[in-house]
């Protein structure tokens, strides 16, 4: 686990407070070339434990965040830590530890490479964007989002697929991954962080779903997508257009804001949901408008 991952997380009764690595037992044998921008993180450091706005700019320079020796350095074993509660989650063999009371380990059903293709297409995920994944995507679509750089948290119940992940992505200079061995509840992570969110309805890796389900929409930025995947029938007929709200009708009132598409293969539905022109009003520049932006 990289400190990088704090950012990601909170308490869930107080994310006013930054989570701080405890007992850090630290490795360098898997170092991270990930071009990722400096600061890597947007709102806190990890390695300090701390808001970016709290750092004084004026300490001396060896004493100031360093993202690349971050970078460098993995977490095999510590705690994350609430200061004001004493909230905490366990880290062993650099993988974040579902909480306490959750209990008991399932073997998700690995999508196929059609449907992992399916996936990378809907979402088009992009370099130096950051997914959430609570279900298990097919290797090839695992290894064309390293190529591409972008970075992913992967949420993943069956123990031994997990470390086999773990190792391969390590060994990756270029990969980003961090690792949640759940079932996890998305109430540990923070608001607004992440370009693109993939879970299954009803998903195993998520703990407490109907309630769980409910901050879905929240963890998403402005221009982020998520994409919600339903089984179904591979005998089944093609949808009909009207059935998109059918779908709608299944979820939390959270999403009834959000705008909704639908993509059927022979082997699931998946619903897309964004917000409607996400810039519109909101004083922020679009894509095309941002610094870098073609």
């Amino acid at each position: 686990m990289k400190y990088r991952l704090v950012e990601f997380l909170q308490c869930p009764d107080h994310p006013e407070y930054m989570l701080q690595v405890r007992n850090a037992e630290l490795s360098d044998v898997f170092p991270c070339s990930n071009s990722l921008g400096s600061p890597a993180c947007r709102k806190g450091c990890g390695m300090y434990g701390n808001w970016l706005s709290e750092i004084s700019p004026y300490l001396p320079v060896e004493y100031l965040p360093n993202c690349r020796r971050c970078m460098r350095v993995e977490i095999e074993k510590g705690e994350l830590v609430c200061p004001e509660c004493g909230w905490e989650i366990r880290i062993r063999d650099g993988v974040l530890k579902a909480t306490a009371d959750v209990t008991g380990h399932t073997k998700g059903n690995a999508l196929n490479s059609s449907e992992g293709k399916a996936i990378e297409r809907i979402l088009d995920l992009h370099q130096g964007e950051t997914a959430l994944s609570f279900i298990d995507l097919p290797q090839r679509t695992l290894e064309t989002w390293a190529a591409s750089k972008i970075e992913r948290v992967q949420v993943e119940n069956n123990q031994e697929k997990l470390a086999q992940d773990r190792a391969a992505s390590c060994a990756d200079s270029n990969s980003l991954v961090h690792y949640l061995e759940g079932p996890f509840n998305p109430a540990i992570f923070r608001a607004g962080l992440f370009d693109a969110l993939v879970a299954k309805v009803k998903c195993e890796s998520i703990s407490n779903s109907d309630e769980a389900y409910m901050r879905i929409p929240e963890l998403t930025r402005m221009s982020g997508r998520i994409l919600l995947i339903f089984d179904c029938d591979k005998a089944s007929k093609p949808v009909k257009e009207e059935s998109v709200e059918e779908y709608r009708g299944m979820l939390p009132a959270g999403f009834s804001g959000l705008e909704m598409s639908l993509h059927r293969s022979r082997s699931m539905t998946m619903l897309l949901l964004t917000n409607p022109d996400p810039y519109a009003g909101s004083g922020i520049a679009g894509p095309a408008s941002l610094p870098g932006a073609e």
